[in-house]
């Protein structure tokens, strides 16, 4: 336990130490040296593995209560999105030349589409590996960043996404660019498609490809997806200043790179991937927003009290490990807010404490103790105004975040 504690302790101290040593580059190098080598020490140790294995058990519990809405989701994603959406795209589709296209002007055509697929499976796995890190070490669980949250977020977004596109490209039929789309292209379907077909046809890639189904484009899409909900929570999933922009560097590179693939092979025209560069983070940015409304905090209410079997909540609210924090980690992650609120709402510097403290007693605390720290906090008269400027039922939210957790 002592070393778990002393690596939660080191991670935060290698992020703060990036963060305050930016101007000095050499002495913040020979810190995360030495903080990842001590890090890898206490990885090796059996109580590292015994509390990986408790965030394992943790977010297994999570993904059990959040199923049922994951699973509906997930099938309209591998069966709507890949089966069904597509062979209708197929069916509306008309073999006729290519339309005039920009990036078909600028950039040579190459039918071999290899690379715009590594730089994809790029993209895919580096975002696995984020999407898992909360398991891996304690810093996000600290945060309050879960695997399952995060998922979540990506399956949302990934199926709001494909419902707009279908009505996108289902609503006007373009002629495929790509060469299998072409006349008298040997893998084209002409015969025309059964229900059953319809209902069940998967298409391969040169084996039984599709048409139709251009704007706006998958892959960039779930490129760009993936880079911006990545990007925007790199600091809660990892530790490290100079980590996090090496992964955010290599997000960005693959979405800047994939068009250029996308167009050489011809698989789509240009706007299909223009579109895509900016529909993912505007819905992202919708997303986050509703996240925050009080029609979604409701919804999620209900669902934890009506759909959540009660031995899943009573075992998540046991070992919730976000109020085992670190006093000193807590204390510094909530001086930023602080500053906001003094700033934004003119507050006094004894005020702003008080509300530090009872935050960090709401943290620490027992349920039993909650409605009073509650009781206090409504006596706070700014934390009206904060009520008012975030639009939740929520004391204070601030960039996502939820500080008081008071209905």
């Amino acid at each position: 336990m002592a070393r778990d504690i002393e690596l939660q302790s080191l991670v935060f101290n290698a992020d703060s130490n990036s963060e305050d040593q930016g101007e000095g580059p050499t002495v913040a190098s020979n810190d995360d040296e030495n903080d990842l080598s001590k890090a890898l020490e206490i990885i090796l140790t059996p109580e590292y593995w015994e509390r990986l294995w408790k965030r394992a058990l943790y977010e297994i519990a999570l993904l059990v209560a959040n199923l049922p809405h994951l699973v509906p989701k997930i099938f309209l994603l591998k069966w709507g999105a890949m089966v069904l959406f597509r062979n209708l795209a197929y069916v509306r589709h008309e073999q006729r030349p290519r339309l005039r296209d920009l990036g078909f002007d600028l950039i040579p055509e190459n039918t071999d589409d290899t690379l715009s697929e590594i730089f994809l499976f790029v993209n895919t796995y580096l975002t696995l590996a984020l999407v898992f890190m909360p398991i891996v070490t304690s810093y996000a669980h600290n945060h309050g960043m879960f695997t399952v949250n995060i998922f979540n977020k990506i399956i949302n977004l990934l199926c709001v996404g494909h419902i707009l596109r279908f009505f996108t490209f289902i609503s006007t039929s373009l002629p495929g660019p790509a060469a299998h789309c072409q006349e008298g292209a040997p893998l084209y379907k002409h015969d025309g498609f059964t229900l059953h077909e319809i209902l069940t046809r998967r298409s391969r890639v040169h084996i039984d490809p599709n048409c139709g189904d251009l704007i706006f484009s998958g892959h960039m899409f779930q490129d760009t997806t993936f880079c911006v909900i990545m990007i925007a929570n790199l600091h809660l999933l990892v530790p490290h200043k100079m980590l996090r922009r090496l992964i955010a560097y290599m997000l960005v590179v693959t979405v800047i790179v994939q068009p250029y693939f996308i167009i050489a092979a011809r698989n789509h025209y240009s706007v299909d991937v223009v579109v895509s560069t900016y529909v993912a983070p505007m819905l992202w940015w919708a997303m986050e927003g509703f996240y925050t409304t009080s029609f979604y905090f409701r919804c999620a209410t209900w669902w934890a009290t009506f759909c959540v079997p009660k031995y899943i909540q009573d075992y998540l609210k046991r070992h919730d490990p976000t109020p085992q924090c670190d006093k000193h980690l807590l204390s510094e992650s909530l001086s930023k807010e602080l500053d906001y609120l003094v700033d934004t709402y003119g507050i006094e510097n004894d005020a702003a404490q008080k509300f530090k403290d009872l935050l960090l007693a709401e943290k620490r605390s027992s349920s039993m103790k909650v409605k009073e720290i509650c009781d206090d906090l409504a006596q706070l008269s700014f934390l009206k105004a904060a009520f008012i400027d975030t639009g939740n039922n929520r004391y204070f939210l601030h960039k996502g975040r939820s500080f008081v957790t008071c209905a």
